[in-house]
């Protein structure tokens, strides 16, 4: 049997589980694990036990309300990051279209240097001109890229075979303010969608971790209690702690396939091969009723 020791272990555990189906199985064993509190204390089971089993069940009920509420503000959250990181980006878009023609004036007017040969003029250009033509093609949407390209349009218009002409330095400082604001819009929006995924996650960890804690405990009752009951011959109490429903739960979820309804008074059906009627199953006692609020 694993025996969870670390975070992750508890974790690696958690995720198998529905934090409610958790939920509803404590709440169907609690009453019955307190009445028999003296007896499951005979095999190991104590009552320092038992209260952290329901303290790990309140724990698990606010948790749960509170993803609820996060993934609502997240969800809302998302769409105004979305929103925003579309103008942002067709901001930059813009930039760096009008940047790139702008390279262009700036190297189809270059001056060669004072002695530079025709051959060296050519060869220089065409190496600057691949550099601007680098920065063309699609961006399929993708913000990092567009981050990428401004940056190197950036490094691009610092050199000085692309000064601007007489008379045409305001107008590249005031690109190059716009420039810069744009590859920052771009770049908080890239680190606060990262931020975003990464609190979502912990959120989830948390949960997880919490709900492998609680299955650890609730596994650890359901074989006490079995063993115990199962020693003393009270076979129907013995498999009143039995956690079937749980797994069965858990098994349907990793298949995907819908989770059978638990009938209230399941009534016993015969076989085809059989010459009688099948045997009523023991029933576990009734659920404890769930709070309201």
């Amino acid at each position: 049997m694993f025996v969870p020791v670390t975070k992750e272990d508890f974790a690696k555990i958690g995720r198998r589980f529905n934090s409610d189906d958790l939920v509803h199985e404590i709440d169907r064993l609690l009453p019955m694990a307190v009445a028999d509190q003296a007896s499951l204390e005979t095999g190991g089971y104590s009552k320092a036990m038992l209260d952290e089993l329901a303290a790990f069940r309140d724990q698990l009920r606010a948790e749960t309300a509170a993803k609820t509420a996060a993934k609502t503000d997240i969800r809302g959250a998302k769409k105004g990051a979305r929103e925003s990181e579309g103008l942002a980006f067709k901001e930059g878009r813009w930039v760096l279209r009008k940047g790139i023609s702008m390279a262009l004036v700036a190297l189809t007017r270059r001056q060669p240097t004072e002695g530079e040969a025709p051959k060296t003029t050519q060869e220089r250009v065409a190496e600057l001109h691949s550099k601007v033509k680098a920065l063309t093609g699609s961006l399929n949407n993708n913000p990092a890229l567009l981050r990428s390209r401004m940056e190197g349009l950036r490094a691009i218009l610092g050199q000085p075979d692309f000064a601007p002409a007489a008379g045409g330095e305001a107008a590249r400082t005031t690109f190059l303010a716009r420039l810069e604001g744009a590859i920052a819009l771009i770049t908080s929006h890239t680190e606060a969608k990262k931020n975003l995924k990464q609190s979502a996650k912990g959120k989830t960890e948390t949960v997880d971790e919490l709900d492998g804690r609680a299955y650890t405990n609730l596994r650890l009752l359901s074989q006490v209690g079995r063993s115990t009951f199962m020693d003393a011959g009270d076979k129907l109490r013995a498999d009143a702690y039995s956690l079937r429903q749980l797994t069965r739960h858990r098994g349907a979820r990793a298949k995907g396939e819908p989770e059978p309804a638990s009938p209230v008074n399941p009534s016993p059906t015969p076989s085809p091969s059989s010459p009688g009627p099948a045997l009523p199953r023991p029933g576990a006692p009734e659920p404890a009723p769930m709070p309201v609020g």
